[in-house]
């Protein structure tokens, strides 16, 4: 009982957070991914990002990633990411996940969980960002549809040292075939520690094609 009303706590915290700047947004996205063995697989991505209530472009970003089944529920992954915004400034980020899922009931509800590591550096070879992120949800794996809602926070490691952003995603994947599936999601995100702190909304799609 104390597990459940901590974790409807955690995703309802978005909810709660009194934001004064808002914005509507809409993310798109085309991902292949390809198994090279029973534990591993490579995916490559690309993204579009529109902005300022959905009118403007903001951004878009190529990522490749290679992931590796460390055990049967346990994985780890490698990302590496190239994003030009608008004004055509360049950043390269680099990415380390460690990710697991936990079976909660019979073969179709998962609690999933991830911690990723993440550095960004401009075209200058600077250092701009450090994160760490903690991403945990909840995942109904149907035959032909898998509902999922998850929350996600961001620790700033660089300069300021702590929790500046929050994300909750409520999602739908449907699966078209073995090997096709599209996505469609809208998520909250919100600064955390800000007198008059930022806040979006994001209505996201997206396809994958397994090969």
């Amino acid at each position: 009982m104390r597990n459940s009303i901590f974790l409807l706590f955690l995703f309802g915290l978005p909810f709660v957070t009194n934001a004064q700047q808002e914005d509507l947004e809409l993310w798109g996205s085309l991902k292949f991914s390809k198994k090279v063995s029973k534990k591993a697989k490579f995916e490559f991505e690309e993204q579009v990002r529109w902005s300022d209530s959905i009118s403007l472009y903001k951004k878009s970003f190529t990522n490749l990633s290679f992931e590796y089944k460390l055990h049967r529920r346990h994985a780890i992954t490698i990302n590496l990411r190239h994003t030009e915004n608008a004004d055509n400034e360049k950043f390269a980020r680099l990415g380390l996940d460690l990710q697991s899922d936990l079976k909660l009931y019979k073969k179709i509800l998962f609690l999933c969980q991830r911690i990723r590591v993440q550095k960004s550096w401009d075209e200058r070879n600077y250092l701009d960002k450090f994160y760490f992120r903690a991403k945990y949800g909840l995942v109904w794996k149907g035959k032909f549809a898998s509902p999922y809602l998850d929350q996600e926070f961001f620790w700033r490691a660089q300069n300021v040292q702590e929790i500046d952003k929050q994300r909750t995603t409520f999602g739908l994947t449907i699966h078209i075939s073995s090997q096709f599936r599209m996505k469609f999601f809208v998520r909250k995100q919100s600064e955390i520690n800000r007198k008059s702190p930022d806040q979006i909304t994001v209505i996201g799609f997206g396809s994958q094609y397994k090969f």
